[in-house]
Formats: structure tokens, C-alpha cells, sequence
């Protein structure tokens, strides 16, 4: 998986770091002292933690190579399995990487028509119908692509990424069922994220 990937290569930098650092004591450099402080600080603050959760991700999603609740094939929404041992993974990365950038709770709720607020259930024409086993008819399913267009655009990667790891929030419930059930109507970010 991408996250074995992110882990082995995190992995290999850190050892890169220490053999540096080794070789820099082993050749008495006078920098060797405060160059191992900084690599130690950047190790114990961000690449073991990165690491850390590439491995929970990683174990999470095992070999598995088809998205959660593959969207592309008609009534293939399938409940998603181990969702909280993969958010739990992607957090522990997310949280060294986007700080405090962010809001998991940004945008409306509202539909791409701009009126009416989004059901908890994802009603027919809503985005989270995409994430349903049934998505309703031809008419309805170009309204959940509008809606999740019209969410995609009106919040930030970074706000997305915040509502995916947003401890049972309305972006893992979605991801969690075959319902399109976020437990309550979800705004732009928790929609975004699945998308």
C-alpha cells in the first residue's frame, strides 16, 4: 500500500539521519553535538510519528487495493472495515503535517442549489447518495455529482483533510456504512473528504 510506502521511506530517511549524525561523531566534527539534537528533535517530533501512523494505516488496510465503498460500480457500496484503525493512522501523519491549518467543520450544509440543507440520511440528489448502495436514478445521481462538486469546491484540501480524521465525524460514518447515513447533515468538508 501507499502508507508500507510512506512508512519504508520515512524509515530509511531517519536511518540516513543516524548514520550522519554516527559518522559525524565518529569523525570528532564540533557540529556533531548540536546536529544530533536537531536530528533527534526532528525524529522524535515528526518522522516517528509519521511513521507510526503509515503502519497503522497500513496494517488497517492490509492488502486490500479497492477503495472503501468503491463508488464506480453500481451497488458496490460495501461498509467499510478497520475505518477507524485507518483514520487513527492517517491522523497521527495529518496532525505532524497540517498542524493547526484547517477546519473539519467548514462550509454549509447546504446543496449545491444553494436552499436546501442536506439530510443525516443523504436523500436522493445529495453527495452522499454516492457513498449509498443504491444511488438512486440517472437524474438523481447527476444531483449528488453536483452537490459534491458544489462541497469539493467551497472548502480547503487542508479543511478536507480535517474532517477525515475527525473522531466520528460525519465523513467516517459515511465511511463506515453502505447507507449514505452521516449521522447528521454533513457540511462541505465531511462530504469533500470522501470524495
Amino acid at each position: 500500500t501507499h502508507f508500507k510506502t510512506v512508512q519504508d521511506t520515512i524509515q530509511g530517511t531517519k536511518d540516513k539521519l543516524n548514520k550522519i549524525v554516527a559518522d559525524m561523531k565518529r569523525e570528532r566534527n564540533p557540529n556533531a553535538s548540536a546536529t544530533e539534537t536537531a536530528v533527534k528533535t526532528l525524529i522524535d517530533n515528526t518522522l516517528d510519528k509519521i511513521i507510526e501512523g503509515a503502519k497503522i494505516a497500513s496494517d488497517a488496510i492490509g492488502d486490500a487495493s479497492d477503495p472503501i465503498g468503491n463508488v464506480a460500480a453500481q451497488n458496490a457500496g460495501a461498509v467499510g472495515t478497520k475505518v477507524d484503525e485507518l483514520v487513527s493512522g492517517i491522523k497521527t501523519i495529518l496532525d505532524v503535517v497540517l498542524g493547526k491549518e484547517g477546519n473539519a467543520e467548514a462550509g454549509t450544509d447546504k446543496k449545491s442549489d444553494g436552499l436546501t440543507a442536506r439530510t443525516a440520511q443523504a436523500a436522493n440528489g445529495e453527495a452522499g447518495k454516492l457513498f449509498a448502495a443504491n444511488a438512486d436514478t440517472a437524474e438523481n445521481a447527476k444531483k449528488s455529482a453536483s452537490d459534491a462538486s458544489k462541497a469539493v469546491g467551497a472548502v480547503t484540501g487542508a479543511d478536507i483533510l480535517k474532517a477525515m480524521i475527525e473522531n466520528d465525524g460525519g465523513a467516517v460514518k459515511l465511511a463506515k456504512g453502505n447507507d449514505g447515513n452521516a449521522g447528521a447533515a454533513p457540511k462541505d468538508a465531511a462530504v469533500g473528504r470522501l470524495l
